[in-house]
């Protein structure tokens, strides 16, 4: 019975022995231009149980989410390093290729101060590496003795501030104003349509003739008025044959604006001559028919005494209505520009947003860092004090097996003997009942600790496709 108490204290012993305090995290910043010396003095922060360096993956998240640079980095920028790491000490470097040489200044980082550092001469590479070796140890020995014991203060997460999509990164993402003018304009159909005459006599007709007329119109049009349509009479004639009865009685603008959702076409211009007394008057109509509400966007009038006089100042006219559908094309332009504008800031912001959210998110893994590992090494502790107690379960176990045979072979001289045996067995049983059951959840914790507190795995960026002006650009890892 004495045998199993002692073997119930060293499971106890080796549960206690488990939960040791957290270890002593070191930072080690890139010293400029030499790899080789910053892995030796990371290898060297890890040298001992109750040192652990911070990883440099680790390091370089915490870094990045409070926007500084590892190889130019003074003492405020340090101290900002190693509390976003959540490091006790940050160990600082600067070589000198002159010596060689190089200049080791240890931080600590709750309180801001040096504590600990030196600075290290050799003949090359390879004997600054043993003078570290000899060095390094001691310094964070003595640094380790002052570093305060109470947690490192942990990142703000407010820190790292989605910034705001400057101008310059806005139109890099929106297509230039000629592309978004083609685009806009494409497929954009103009209808000039006949100039008519009907409220003039025949012989009036006939000293007025209207097709040079209509042709100024629609030569003047398809010069000065870019990247759309112009329909030529024929398809006029073909569409509003096919879709208006009585066309060529139509002399009103709402049959004019029916001729214009008949061919389909955006903005519709047409004409018409009337007598004023002495003069011919020549009453130019630009019409958005295709709107939901239908309405004139612009009216211009020409007069003259006769064909002559009409003809050369219809051209002033011409140029007005030209100028006015410019005009129109010109705003559905700013607004299609502006549309893009807003959607291009909108995914700036989103990505900035995303990327301040995985920076945050860094920071806080960085922060938790020392708890996972404490947790991991209690769960560690916890698993080993379980596998004592299944030791001790499975000598119980092979103990009881071993008095049963002793029964079976009357081992025991007299009854008082076998009784007395018999007793201590049932005790020694419950006592390994007991183990079994606390063995088995403390297997079941300790494994839980370690499973709950691995380190995340940095996610992979996700694929996407982006439309540029003029290409297709796909982002992620392949």
């Amino acid at each position: 019975m004495r045998r199993a108490w002692l073997a119930l204290l060293l499971v106890l012993l080796a549960a206690a022995a488990s939960a040791e305090p957290p270890v002593l995290r070191i930072a080690v910043l890139q010293v400029e231009a030499q790899d080789r010396l910053t892995q030796r003095l990371l290898l060297l922060a890890g040298s001992r149980p109750s040192w652990q360096a911070v990883r440099p993956q680790e390091l370089r998240a915490a870094t990045s989410a409070v926007g500084l640079n590892l190889e130019a980095c003074g003492d405020a920028c340090a101290r900002e390093i190693g509390r976003a790491a959540a490091a006790d000490l940050v160990v600082e470097g600067r070589f000198d290729a002159g010596g060689p040489s190089i200049a080791v200044r240890i931080l600590e980082t709750r309180a801001g101060r040096h504590v600990a550092g030196g600075t290290l001469s050799a003949a090359d590479l390879a004997g600054l590496e043993s003078a570290l070796e000899a060095s390094l140890p001691a310094w964070l020995a003595a640094a380790a003795s002052s570093v305060e014991r109470a947690p490192a203060a942990a990142p703000a997460l407010e820190r790292p501030a989605a910034a705001a999509c400057t101008d310059a990164e806005v139109q890099a993402a929106i297509e230039t104003e000629a592309v978004t003018r083609a685009r806009v304009t494409q497929g954009l159909r103009v209808a000039a349509l006949q100039i008519l005459a009907p409220k003039l006599s025949e012989p009036e007709k006939k000293a007025l003739p209207l097709d040079p007329l209509s042709d100024k119109v629609r030569s003047a049009v398809g010069e000065h008025v870019r990247g759309v349509k112009l329909m030529t009479k024929e398809e006029i004639v073909e569409l509003v044959t096919l879709n208006i009865k009585d066309a060529e009685k139509c002399s009103d603008e709402i049959c004019e604006r029916d001729i214009g959702r008949a061919t389909g076409a955006e903005f519709v211009l047409s004409g018409r001559v009337e007598r004023a007394r002495d003069v011919f008057q020549l009453s130019l109509v630009l019409q958005q028919p295709q709107a939901k509400d239908a309405f004139v966007v612009a009216t211009e009038l020409a007069q003259g005494k006769d064909f002559g006089e009409l003809y050369a100042n219809l051209g002033p006219a011409v140029n007005k209505i030209v100028g006015a559908l410019n005009t129109e094309i010109d705003s559905r332009v700013r607004a299609e520009r502006e549309r893009k504008r807003l959607e291009a800031v909108q995914a700036c912001n989103k990505r900035k947003e995303e990327a301040t959210a995985l920076a945050r998110s860094k920071m806080q893994v960085a922060a938790d860092a020392p708890k996972r590992a404490f947790r991991r090494k209690v769960g560690w502790g916890v698993l080993i004090a379980a596998g004592a107690g299944a030791l001790f379960v499975s000598y119980g176990a092979v103990n009881g097996l071993s008095l049963n045979d002793k029964v079976k072979r009357g081992g025991y001289a007299t009854p008082e003997e076998l009784n007395e045996a018999v007793q201590e067995g049932q005790s020694f049983n419950k006592v390994v009942r007991v183990v079994a059951i606390v063995t088995g959840a403390a297997a079941l914790t300790g494994l839980g600790f370690i499973l709950l507190s691995q380190d995340p795995k940095e996610e992979s960026p996700r694929a996407s496709l982006e439309l540029l002006p003029g290409a297709v650009v796909a982002r992620g890892r392949f």
